[in-house]
């Protein structure tokens, strides 16, 4: 608790609420107490019934949670053009000639930000190669505020929707990607330009 409450969003805290099974155990509240002087703590009554009596109110009605402080950072395997300035050698490739980065994070949500239900992140991706049939858009879940590479230690791939193209071409082919946060799961659509094909997909959040 004392590492959660030391974040920067949460500074302004001052009042906790002990709800589940261990409020009502002594050594809980004195604990609390102790380490916590400054804080006003507040147990309802029947607080063990309190997560239960929250889980059925939030599946009759989830817009009662109206925003959500993200626990992982979340992003999406890309690749940027190469400069040897700023990314690491490890992750050169040459694609389709040209000179890029692989293996990088591009962000979706960080980690401790307030996300608002509903709230729409929107990033464009393109195929790097021609004649590409389909893209994987990989999806990886971090512990870390603003990771750099997928291939970070704390960095783990979550789940990979493919979007297939019925057509190929040799130009650069542009898929659209929506994501839908704030929610228990994120939600995903993909819809290429060039064909107008789509696909969506829901991940559960870590």
């Amino acid at each position: 608790m004392k590492e959660i409450l030391g974040k920067k969003t949460l500074k302004g805290v001052t009042h906790l609420l002990l709800v589940g099974g261990f409020s009502d155990c002594q050594f809980i509240k004195d604990a609390v107490n102790t380490e916590f002087p400054e804080k006003r703590i507040i147990i309802p009554e029947e607080a063990s019934l309190s997560v239960l009596r929250g889980a059925v109110l939030f599946g009759h009605k989830p817009e009662y949670i109206q925003s959500r402080i993200m626990r992982c950072s979340y992003g999406v395997k890309t690749n940027v053009p190469w400069d040897d300035r700023k990314y690491d050698k490890k992750h050169y490739v040459v694609m389709e000639e040209e000179e890029r980065c692989d293996n990088i994070f591009s962000l979706i949500v960080g980690k401790d930000d307030s996300v608002e239900a509903g709230m729409l992140v929107k990033k464009s991706f393109f195929t790097p190669f021609k004649h590409q049939d389909k893209m994987d858009i990989m999806v990886y879940v971090s512990e870390e505020t603003t990771p750099g590479y997928i291939d970070d230690d704390t960095c783990s791939l979550l789940c990979t929707p493919t979007i297939t193209f019925s057509d190929t071409c040799e130009d650069q082919r542009w898929v659209d990607v929506e994501f839908v946060l704030g929610n228990t799961e994120i939600d995903l659509k993909a819809h290429d330009r060039m064909s107008g094909e789509a696909i969506s997909a829901k991940f559960n959040l870590i």
